[in-house]
């Protein structure tokens, strides 16, 4: 099979918010038409077999709705909700600044951890594999406002803020 097509997908599956649907099936007794496509793996993402090989549920949604299959489909809302408002095309970089804050970090903030030997919060951000440093902080808030600030104006619509204090 040469390159998966807008109108190849079109022809095996239907689109129903964010779900891909069996409309023509590829080989005998797989499954019905009408069952929901793919399979759900362990990290969460549904995968789909096409001809033999397999791509992620999100990356199919996007082809059957804009005519191209991107290196990286991104989440808008970081979610794994597939539906076509919530994908966007994404470089690796931005979908890494889409990222939620890392689970082993001392802050509940993203770019934020505690910094024992100063007795300070240190606010920090990454871009393009390079971490920068942002400063020292009394509270771990003010560190948190300033990553904010540094990620919206570095990474734009792809910055994932902070939510601080009702913010």
């Amino acid at each position: 099979m040469a390159d998966l097509t807008q109108k190849v997908v079109r022809e095996i599956f239907n689109y129903k918010n964010g779900r891909l649907f069996w409309k023509k099936i590829q080989t005998p007794n797989q499954v019905k038409v009408g069952d929901r496509a793919g399979w759900l793996e362990n990290h969460g993402y549904r995968r789909v077999l096409i001809y033999g090989k397999c791509y992620l549920e999100h990356h199919i949604i996007f082809l059957w709705h804009h005519g191209y299959l991107p290196n990286k489909v991104d989440h808008i809302n970081r979610r794994k909700n597939n539906h076509i408002d919530n994908l966007r095309e994404a470089t690796q970089s931005q979908n890494m600044m889409n990222t939620t804050k890392r689970k082993n970090t001392t802050s509940q903030y993203k770019g934020v951890y505690y910094n024992k030997g100063r007795a300070r919060w240190v606010a920090s951000i990454t871009l393009n594999g390079k971490l920068k440093h942002l400063g020292y902080f009394l509270t771990e808030a003010e560190a948190a406002l300033f990553y904010n600030k540094a990620a919206a104006e570095m990474f734009g619509d792809y910055a994932h803020l902070n939510n601080i204090g009702g913010d």
